[in-house]
Order: structure tokens, then C-alpha cells, then sequence
């Protein structure tokens, strides 16, 4: 049943790929901001990374290391991208979860865009310092909220 159910191209599965490979790739690009950044002149560590640099790259790579799986396993095991958008289109039907979900979402993208727009119009350079390393972060964060809202509408129905 569920391989016909796959064959007939149920959005849901569609919706859950694109999610996850654009969270991927969201991912892959807060990293490069972050490579980017210039360091504090300590040099050493891990690949020749200062001590808080690979503090600050570290849960980005794990985070994207996890959408890359997720995506990874979504394109590559039919039945599992089954399963979970099913499970998550369940979940998304009760109206606590789909409008606390959506409130939660659109919450945290002003937050995110707050930080974004105090990125730019911040004069200190010692916090500007601090808000650099946070963009990355906010920005992809910002992507995450934005294409939570939109999937999360079609996941519902």
C-alpha cells in the first residue's frame, strides 16, 4: 500500500524532501559564513582554527549534518520519507500543534530579523563582533522559520 501510495507522488513526500535538502543547503551556507569570518589572530587548534572558532562552527556542522542525513535518507529510502511525513501531516492536523507552530515560527522570525537589522545599524565594534558570528546563525535560522511556515501548510493538508 504504501509503494502505491509513493507511486501516485503524494505531495507531502515532495514537501518533506525539498524541506530538509533546502535546510541542507541553508546549512551548508551558514557554514561558509562562518569560514568566512575573520578569526581573532590565534591561530592553532583543529585544523588550524582558534579554540572559539570551532566552538562557533561546531553546531553548525552538526545541524547540518543532520538535515544532510535526514535529506540523504528521505531521496534514498522511499518508505522512511513515508512514514515520517505521514507522522508529521498527523501531527500538523491537531490546531494547538499547526497554530503553535506557526505562532512559534513567525515569533522567532522577527527575533531572527532583529538581529539581522542590529547587524547592520550596530556602531560598536565590540558588539558588532559578537552580532557577525550571530548573523550566520540568524540567517539560517530565518530560512528554517520562513519554509517551516510554508511546508508546514502543506504538510497539513
Amino acid at each position: 500500500m504504501r509503494k502505491y501510495e509513493y507511486m501516485l507522488g503524494d505531495h507531502r513526500i515532495v514537501v518533506l524532501r525539498i524541506y530538509l535538502s533546502l535546510a541542507c543547503l541553508e546549512g551548508l551556507l551558514a557554514l561558509g559564513l562562518l569560514l568566512i569570518l575573520p578569526g581573532s589572530g590565534v591561530a592553532g587548534g583543529l585544523f588550524g582554527f582558534s579554540p572559539s572558532r570551532l566552538l562557533l562552527l561546531t553546531p553548525a556542522l552538526l545541524l547540518t549534518l543532520t538535515f544532510s542525513w535526514a535529506a540523504w535518507r528521505s531521496w534514498r529510502k522511499p518508505d522512511w520519507a513515508i512514514i515520517l511525513a505521514e507522522h508529521l501531516s498527523n501531527v500538523s492536523r491537531q490546531a494547538w500543534v499547526y497554530w503553535g507552530t506557526i505562532g512559534l515560527s513567525g515569533a522567532s522570525f522577527l527575533v531572527y530579523l532583529n538581529l539581522l537589522f542590529l547587524n547592520w545599524k550596530n556602531d560598536d565594534p565590540y558588539v558588532g563582533s559578537y552580532l557577525a558570528r550571530i548573523a550566520p546563525f540568524a540567517l539560517w535560522a530565518l530560512f528554517i522559520n520562513v519554509q517551516t511556515a510554508i511546508a508546514l501548510r502543506y504538510l497539513r493538508f
